[in-house]
């Protein structure tokens, strides 16, 4: 049956998770029902309904790129992985990370990184979290799992 042993080694050497649907899918529909609640504030005549017009729009917006972009997903390589924020795209080599952990901080669990001896970088970022989270970096989803599992 079709396809030779490169397409499977290629297949199992990279993994793409995609964003949480069901974080990233709530908030759009959390962000449409505020922009239909604008609609009828506004027809109604009351000026609030333009503020959450204001809000939900953009947001609807940022949150239907999060769900659908290339960028947001989680990329897993033999030789490392990137993941993207809207502001940037990261990507680490496996050997600049020295331990992955879990960490709980704003309600929620996270999967987080320390970086080993020889990775030098993100000095004023790594600072911080270390001071607030004992971990340098963290991921900014868990892409649908749970972050002791993504971990």
């Amino acid at each position: 049956m079709g396809g030779g042993t490169g397409t499977t080694q290629a297949a199992r050497a990279e993994v793409t998770l995609r964003p949480g649907v069901r974080k990233w899918g709530g908030y759009l529909l959390l962000m449409l029902i505020l922009g239909a609640s604008g609609v009828f504030m506004v027809q109604d005549g009351r000026p609030v309904g333009w503020a959450a017009l204001a809000v939900s729009v953009p947001g609807a917006v940022l949150m239907a790129w999060g769900l659908l972009s290339k960028r947001m997903r989680l990329r897993l390589t033999q030789a490392g992985f990137e993941f993207g924020t809207a502001r940037k795209q990261y990507s680490y080599l496996w050997s600049d990370v020295e331990a992955f952990g879990v960490a709980d901080f704003a309600r929620k669990q996270w999967v987080c990184f320390i970086f080993g001896p020889s990775y030098h970088g993100e000095e004023r970022v790594r600072i911080t979290n270390q001071v607030f989270g004992g971990f340098d970096r963290f991921l900014p989803d868990t892409y649908g799992m749970r972050a002791e599992e993504l971990a």
